[in-house]
């Protein structure tokens, strides 16, 4: 065990925070469309057919039935939004390029356009313009999220957890707890992180079937040499999630608390 404890600062996973998923659905809760409500029937329909199980067949659809919609900004948000789980970058940015010509000051539209010039590997662009969408839109949520991102990459802790405990604050959203923990345990702040796991897995408990955040919270465990709370989260993460044999970083710490072979 005392093994352990001392591994557990060299163990630390690389954290690559790449929170489009999160961002995609912050960047369009908790505003109305533009329009009348005709264009979100339109996006409701797309999302729910079943039969567009694809991305890109979901931005195609948006295209054929919504084409009265494209100055609507929300229905465009997330027409660029199933382009970018498709990785269809160039396409998402021709879009945000098109609706800001009309929209230049749309901050929904310059997140983006951030997240796409992050997804594209150019940090400091997408940094500049994260960082000027927080001084204009200081409450929108989704650019603290790319700066988290960003800050994560530059192995710049401290900024994450800046970045990503103010998106928490802003939304309450328990998911956006898990990055925050990684960012604490990164930090050796370890009875933070527990803590702050606890939390979002009280708040949410199906959370506990991801490894981001949770994985780092039982690290934490370790280094405060709480051993057994430490087997305890390995189990519930295990019965939690049917392909944990594949997070190296949970088999390695099962395997040093003697959990499985």
């Amino acid at each position: 065990m005392d093994q352990l404890k001392q591994e557990v600062a060299t163990v630390k996973k690389i954290f690559r925070l790449s929170l489009s998923v999160l961002a995609l659905a912050l960047t369009t809760d908790g505003w109305a469309a533009s329009g009348d409500g005709s264009c979100e029937e339109i996006w409701l329909r797309i999302e729910r057919n079943t039969a567009l199980s694809q991305p890109l067949d979901k931005a195609k659809a948006m295209e054929n039935l919504g084409s009265a919609c494209l100055g609507d900004v929300a229905f465009q948000v997330r027409r660029v939004n199933y382009y970018l789980k498709a990785r269809e970058l160039d396409r998402a940015e021709g879009i945000i390029a098109a609706s800001m010509v009309e929209k230049p000051n749309s901050p929904e539209l310059q997140e983006r356009l951030a997240e796409v010039v992050y997804l594209k590997g150019d940090l400091n662009k997408a940094e500049a313009i994260a960082s000027k969408l927080i001084q204009s839109a200081p409450t929108f949520a989704a650019p603290y999220l790319t700066l988290s991102s960003i800050a994560a990459q530059k192995r710049d802790w401290q900024s994450t957890e800046r970045y990503q405990r103010k998106a928490f604050e802003l939304t309450h959203t328990p998911l956006l707890l898990l990055p925050l923990v990684s960012a604490l345990h990164q930090l050796d702040r370890h009875k933070e992180a527990v803590e702050t796991a606890y939390r979002a897995l009280r708040e949410d408990p199906n959370l506990i079937s991801r490894s981001g955040g949770i994985d780092e919270a039982i690290y934490s465990l370790a280094a405060l040499g709480r051993f057994d709370e430490a087997k305890r989260l390995i189990h519930r993460r295990m019965a939690a999630d049917p392909s944990w044999a594949q997070d190296a970083t949970l088999v390695q710490a099962a395997r040093r608390l003697a959990i499985i072979d």
